[in-house]
């Protein structure tokens, strides 16, 4: 009885001392309002999984639960709650889906009767399939390298930014957080990552993007005055939805001097208010070629998500240059993956055709 009493001692312990935080023990509370805050209902990462088409997140699930079903009578109480609780959490938020992948595996090799036995020239067989495979990718390039999505995020911006010794303060999209964390600290500190710490910063983030204007609330350049932003690292693109920031876009107007375009690859622009000694600026319409080779990067490595080809033709439109609003609406309604019909009205109006 003294290990049992010592059990009951360490919970009571751990409840009380689960209080000593901000919100005392109102996590409940605290979490639902979080879940309806401005932050999460816009990020992508936080809204529900569709289970349909079947993904990554949808066979496993799927499998998972047959093989639950099939074994019944002799599962696991444990497996059943794990299963469903992981379940749950992929469903309601596509940033827990990676939780499917670590009990599906398990209950599928525990619960599914796997009566054939193997022949074990077939197990060598196998291994050798496996490591040709792997090999193969491996002399491609694209496994085992330490960099398999490096495409997605700009190692030429954190280059530059340490090849300069640059640590002013510095304003960065938040997808680029965390790999901006990982190579530039602690010589720099970025502005907002996949923490999404703070949500009155997330809003004034948003606003900077999206170069707001001062209604209902401060602009873009009141509030990168603000925070004494010296740096702008950004891409492009929300890549999910298609939606385009426009703060780049406006800073590539030559008429603005405050902000110099010193760098730009496929995947991110550089604008700095003061270059250092040695860092000429760049024709800043050049922030636009970057924005156009980001979207095309995006949609060679994943086609299925072109939307951000829509979000340029709008973007020329707007801007008055037709010739690439055509050439990118025409990109974007040639790798679509179902039918828009605002896109070809759009698209018809821009030939002159509507």
């Amino acid at each position: 009885m003294a290990d049992e009493r010592r059990l009951w001692t360490v919970s009571a312990a751990s409840i009380l001392a689960s209080g000593l935080n901000p919100n005392g023990f109102r996590a409940a509370t605290i979490l639902s309002t979080y879940g309806n805050s401005a932050m999460q209902m816009s990020l992508w990462e936080w809204q529900q999984t569709a289970l349909w088409p079947p993904e990554m997140f949808g066979v496993p699930l799927c499998a998972g639960a047959a093989a639950l079903l099939w074994a019944r009578s002799k599962a696991r109480v444990f497996d059943w709650l794990l299963f469903l609780a992981f379940a749950a959490a992929g469903i309601d938020m596509v940033r827990n889906v990676m939780l499917m992948g670590l009990i599906a595996p398990i209950v599928i090799a525990s619960y599914i009767p796997w009566k054939r036995t193997v022949p074990v020239l077939a197990e060598f067989l196998v291994a050798v399939l496996v490591l040709a495979g792997a090999g193969a990718q491996m002399a491609r390039g694209s496994a085992f390298q330490l960099r398999a999505a490096e495409w997605r995020y700009s190692a030429g911006t954190a280059d530059f930014l340490l090849s300069h010794n640059v640590s002013g303060r510095m304003f960065n999209t938040y997808d680029y957080g965390g790999y901006l964390i990982w190579r530039l600290w602690p010589h720099e500190r970025v502005f907002i990552d996949g923490r999404a710490l703070n949500e009155s910063v997330f809003l004034d983030y948003r606003r900077m993007a999206n170069n707001a204007e001062a209604i209902g609330g401060k602009s873009a350049d009141e509030l990168l005055n603000q925070y004494g932003v010296q740096v702008i690292v950004m891409g492009g693109f929300e890549f999910t939805s298609g939606e385009v920031y426009l703060l780049p876009a406006a800073l590539s107007d030559p008429s603005q001097k405050e902000w110099k375009l010193v760098y730009q690859d496929a995947a991110a622009v550089v604008f700095m208010r003061h270059p250092p000694p040695g860092v000429e600026p760049l024709n800043s319409l050049d922030a636009l070629i970057s924005m156009e080779s980001q979207c095309a990067e995006h949609i060679q490595h994943l086609p299925e998500q072109s939307r951000c080809a829509r979000g340029l033709g709008d973007l020329f439109a707007r801007i008055g240059d037709t010739a690439r609003a055509r050439r990118w609406m025409a990109y974007y309604l040639e790798h679509r993956t179902e039918p828009d019909p605002e896109a070809d009205s759009i698209y018809r109006g821009l030939l002159g055709t509507r």
